[in-house]
């Protein structure tokens, strides 16, 4: 972490020093600003995903699909929810199967997603679950695809890192297939991120 700064420690010096009046615009304008040499850490990135996973981010599929189908879904909710042009979703589907083996992070996890081509309208991650796993290069099963995009490359660090931590610190792959219903899911990464 040598050349990094904390958001804490830079807010700090700011504040002796000047009188700020929108704190929230300071923040977003430095994390702007300074990029990935910027550390955030006056927020929990596990709060990060709640803010980008609301409940209209997320679907059930009972259905048995193959993977292109289920990232067509993601790339069908990235579009309506208007975080992506149409053609990121052909791109996204191209790059996982270039390189899903990639992409996928965990036993049953992907994070499908393509590189910005002038397609991206602002930061997005949706989430597909997959009731019957689907199968990628005749080995990998895959239920959860946490798709996304980024219009500037780092914006969605946080929330990959949150996604990482639910995996990682919980029992989510065991009962990712109890969830019921959408409201399951937002309830579960909520007391998650409240931990």
């Amino acid at each position: 972490r040598r050349n990094q700064i904390l958001l804490s420690d830079l807010m700090q010096t700011i504040s002796q020093h000047a009188l700020i009046q929108n704190r929230t615009a300071l923040v977003t304008d430095l994390k702007h600003t300074f990029g990935n040499t910027l550390i955030n850490d006056l927020e929990s990135t596990n709060f990060s995903l709640l803010k980008f996973l609301p409940i209209e981010n997320i679907l059930i599929i009972e259905d048995e699909l193959d993977w292109q189908t289920a990232l067509s879904l993601c790339g069908d909710m990235l579009v309506n929810n208007g975080f992506v042009k149409e053609n990121y979703v052909e791109s996204m589907i191209n790059a996982f199967e270039n390189y899903g083996s990639y992409m996928v992070i965990d036993e049953g996890v992907a994070i499908p997603h393509a590189r910005n081509e002038d397609n991206v309208i602002q930061t997005g991650i949706v989430l597909t679950i997959c009731k019957h796993p689907v199968i990628f290069n005749d080995d990998q099963h895959i239920s959860s695809f946490f798709a996304f995009c980024s219009a500037d490359h780092q914006e969605h660090l946080d929330a990959l890192v949150a996604i990482s931590n639910l995996i990682r610190e919980t029992n989510y792959k065991g009962i990712v297939s109890d969830f019921k219903d959408e409201r399951d899911v937002i309830t579960f990464i909520h007391q998650f991120a409240s931990k």
